[in-house]
């Protein structure tokens, strides 16, 4: 039996880990049965909504159901097939999930005839945005607001801590892959306003091998889901000139970091 979840933290409910939504699961998914250590599953399955995702496999009477095993596996080619491990990830359109297996099989004998009952876990990973806002003496600064609008219209407005051990610094969570962009709505007071809307992507694989991030089984990508930004903005100052003085504006600068390079991006959350 195949099960799905989302690693969001909370559906409103206090549940961790609930069921996820219909419109947040694949088309279908890849089921094969592996006999010992064999390289190749023997059957392979494919699996969907249609057949509530579930199916069966039928092994030979003179061999030991304690001898097979099931793993979600990607297909590579013809007759050649990954297995996904436990804790191990795969992506499947254009979301990554962690599978992981029952830990005790529930095995019962029905008639004569052995069986046992799988169960497969896809939980949904999710990804999120980590900002910092500094003035050029790399002080942070509260009081910055900040739009960030992305995928299936999400749209949510932040403002970062004046006080604690937090000042200057949000982070906006349980986010789905894709493009955002983060606009800043409200400068602290006495700085000027970021001068243009920042685009980032969650799930990029622009990053470097130093940086933590998803690797999934059957892709060379690395995929990086935990976004750090840093935006600076300068102060408004008044600069004199003969006759009086007169007021000029220093836009800021906003900076993402990719591991050392324009961009840092980290990673990794772990959800099981």
């Amino acid at each position: 039996e195949k099960q799905w979840k989302d690693s969001r933290k909370s559906d409103g409910t206090g549940e961790e880990n609930f069921d996820l939504k219909d419109d947040l699961k694949p088309k279908s998914t890849f089921l094969g049965l592996y006999y010992k250590d064999v390289a190749q599953p023997e059957q392979v399955k494919e699996v969907d909504a249609t057949k509530q995702w579930a199916c069966e496999f039928e092994i030979p009477g003179n061999r030991n159901l304690s001898d097979y095993k099931v793993r979600e596996v990607v297909k590579n080619g013809e007759n050649n097939y990954s297995p996904v491990d436990s804790e191990e990830y795969i992506k499947l359109g254009n979301y990554i999930y962690q599978v992981t297996y029952s830990d005790s099989e529930k095995m019962e004998t029905t008639e004569g005839v052995e069986e046992k009952t799988v169960s497969v876990v896809n939980t949904l990973q999710r990804g999120s945005i980590e900002i910092t806002k500094n003035n050029a003496n790399k002080e942070k600064l509260g009081g910055a607001e900040f739009k960030i609008t992305g995928p299936d219209n999400y749209e949510e407005t932040v403002t970062t801590p004046s006080e604690g051990e937090n000042k200057g610094v949000i982070t906006i969570s349980d986010l789905l892959p894709g493009e955002y962009v983060i606009t800043e709505t409200k400068a602290p007071a006495n700085y000027n306003l970021l001068a243009n809307p920042i685009t980032v992507v969650v799930g990029t694989t622009e990053g470097e091998s130093t940086s933590s991030g998803f690797t999934v089984v059957g892709d060379s990508n690395t995929y990086y889901y935990d976004l750090k930004m840093e935006i600076t903005n300068n102060k408004l100052f008044d600069m004199p000139a003969a006759g009086g003085g007169f007021r000029t504006t220093i836009f800021g600068v906003g900076i993402m970091i990719i591991a050392g390079g324009w961009y840092i991006i980290r990673r990794r959350r772990r959800i099981i």
